[in-house]
């Protein structure tokens, strides 16, 4: 554990360098004016766009040596990898979380009243960004991010679009639609849903970081 405590210090410590006071603006504006515009769906976007970026970043920073770092801490690869799912998992859980106190915060400041309609959204986001991390932290692990970087700025940015389109072609609200999609298993009792969602993302980021284990040992730096 303490390990991982680590990992997730000097990880964070990586962002300093790329996120300062300007990209925290942007990301604010980018998120007011998508809940303004788009509703609570608005947020899906900026919250699935801010995890990628900031889970993304440690890997750009290990293009210039953080990965050599590492190695003169006498930690294992598997340590590192560990260590930086360990990251992505806080990083997907803090993002999430602050991005439902907006939607429950900006109805409040907007004069709408408070609502919590938001909250299916929230694991559609979990969910999301689960997957697109799952599918490209072991591709950045086997190439290395000068390699992978093409796909590591575009996989988050296309996702984001095939939601939109299939969003904007049901001609309703991605809030709508996640919630109808939910709908489907209320003849569950209220607590399995959540935990069946949390059980596939568990294991489908379970597997990739095993394959992520798998291709680090055998990468030359």
């Amino acid at each position: 554990m303490k390990t991982m405590l680590n990992f997730l210090f000097i990880d964070a410590m990586s962002l300093k360098a790329a996120f300062g006071w300007r990209m925290l603006i942007v990301f604010a504006v980018l998120s007011i004016t998508g809940y303004t515009s788009m509703g609570v769906g608005g947020i899906f976007y900026g919250a699935v766009f801010v995890i990628s970026v900031i889970c993304i970043q440690p890997f750009t920073e290990g293009a210039d040596g953080l990965d050599r770092f590492y190695s003169t801490l006498f930690l294992s690869r598997k340590d590192v990898v560990v260590g930086r799912y360990f990251f992505v998992l806080v990083v997907m859980a803090l993002v999430t979380m602050f991005y439902f106190a907006m939607g429950t915060v900006l109805p409040l400041v907007l004069g709408t009243g408070l609502t919590f309609e938001h909250l299916p959204m929230m694991f559609g986001v979990y969910l999301v960004a689960n997957l697109i991390m799952s599918v490209l932290l072991p591709i950045l692990f086997k190439m290395g991010f000068k390699k992978a970087r093409p796909l590591a700025q575009l996989l988050p940015l296309l996702t984001i679009l095939v939601v939109a389109l299939l969003n904007i072609s049901t001609n309703e609200g991605i809030e709508s639609n996640i919630s109808e999609f939910l709908g489907r298993f209320d003849a569950l009792p209220n607590f399995a849903l959540p935990l069946i969602l949390t059980f596939v993302c568990l294991a489908i980021f379970a597997a990739s970081l095993a394959l992520s284990i798998k291709f680090y040992a055998k990468r030359e730096f």
